[in-house]
């Protein structure tokens, strides 16, 4: 059986003693972006607090996209909705954590007196009427309110989302996540002394944190997961002591956390399914040397070439989060048919037929706007970062 836990009585940040009055739960992955491994014994309060807000907040917030598309599920609070544009009218739109795709402003023409309005609910509606009733008087709102029909649509053409990763904050937290680890796993502060002022933003560190693309994926994946993982292995022969990390599976990184390491040797592992909630077991094969790791760390890679080796990865991700929507958007529809099902058969004497023809009826009028759209058009979603 693995030991997971540790005993520390010191904030490994400012050396003060935890007790009841500052401990705090330390998540190794931000819990913002789904992390859930944490540890009590690892920094106290106030240190806790700082970090998440600042580099924990900048990592959360660069990949705030994925959490939203992927709706990630955290301990409090969900992923904020992020912004996308119509690449063929630059129509601004809101994406919600799941996929629910709203106007980011109502979407207003006029054509003499006569007015097309597009809203996402009818408390918009009552708004954007009440501003027009300022231009015209004569508008009677809740006459026109009373006329309106709730319609939903699908979407023809492709959104556009920009968003980029990366970053001397993003770094410092990932970082940090390696020394949480490190040491959550019995580490010796000693070796990671010296990266302290680096995750605390007082000295910049040079050649300690690079995307890491090997030609070979180290960890496999499987189509119904998506994992955030990290290894640490400490080698006394070669005096490194490394982690390598993977968030959702396509943002890769590797971490010189020492180069005069003498402990002995080690292989720490955590592999987290972000859509299940649960650990997971891999096995990988991380074959790199100190060579690799200096070599990678010294030379800046163009980002140009780091997005190349990254794409393939990423869009595995994306396309795993839409097929995910997918689900959830045609469990969503059988639900609605079944609702409208109970209502119009509560209290009748429909025959055992009749109510069969009803629920097939019901189903069909829920599923075939999105069959006809899905297979007719064969539109996706296009992101650009």
């Amino acid at each position: 059986m693995t030991d997971w836990s540790i005993t520390m009585t010191n904030c490994y940040i400012c050396g003060h003693a935890l007790d009841q009055e500052n401990q705090t739960k330390e998540h190794i992955f931000p819990n913002a972006i789904g992390g859930h491994l944490m540890s009590k014994e690892l920094i106290c309060q106030k240190c806790n607090s700082d970090f998440g807000d600042n580099i924990d907040t900048s990592l959360a917030e660069q990949f705030n996209i994925i959490s939203s598309l992927l709706n990630i599920k955290r301990d409090r609070g969900t992923p904020q909705p992020f912004k996308a544009i119509d690449s063929q009218n630059d129509t601004g739109y809101i994406v919600k954590p799941g996929g629910e795709i709203l106007l980011q402003k109502p979407d207003i023409k006029q054509d003499g007196n006569h007015y097309t309005i597009k809203v996402n609910d009818e408390k918009q509606a009552h708004q954007v009427l009440n501003g027009l009733k300022r231009k015209h008087p004569e508008i009677d709102v809740d006459a026109i309110l009373q006329d309106c029909h709730l319609e939903k649509e699908y979407m023809d053409n492709p959104l556009t989302i920009h968003f980029t990763l990366g970053g001397e904050d993003t770094f410092r937290s990932l970082c940090k996540t390696a020394i949480n680890f490190y040491l959550y796993k019995g580490g010796n502060r000693k070796n990671i002394i010296h990266l302290i002022p680096y995750i605390q933003g007082e000295k910049n560190v040079l050649d300690i944190i690079s995307p890491f693309y090997l030609n070979s994926p180290p960890i496999p994946t499987k189509d119904e997961e998506i994992l955030h993982s990290i290894i640490i292995r400490g080698d006394s022969v070669e005096k490194m002591l490394i982690a390598y990390i993977e968030l959702f599976d396509f943002y890769k990184v590797i971490i010189l956390l020492s180069d005069t390491y003498e402990d002995e040797n080690i292989e720490y592992s955590y592999f987290y399914d972000v859509l299940s909630r649960k650990v997971v077991h891999r096995e990988y094969e991380l074959n790199i040397l100190k060579d690799d790791v200096k070599y990678s760390l010294a030379h800046n890679t163009p980002y140009a070439e780091i997005y190349k080796r990254m794409q393939p990865y990423l869009n595995t991700v994306i396309k795993k989060s839409l097929n995910l929507q997918i689900k959830e958007h045609i469990g969503d529809l059988l639900d609605k048919a079944i609702e409208n099902f109970r209502r119009k058969t509560e209290g009748t004497n429909l025959t055992e037929s009749d109510k069969h023809k009803l629920l097939v009826d019901e189903t069909m009028n829920q599923l075939t706007p999105w069959i006809l759209h899905t297979f007719g058009e064969q539109n996706g979603n296009h992101f650009d970062h």
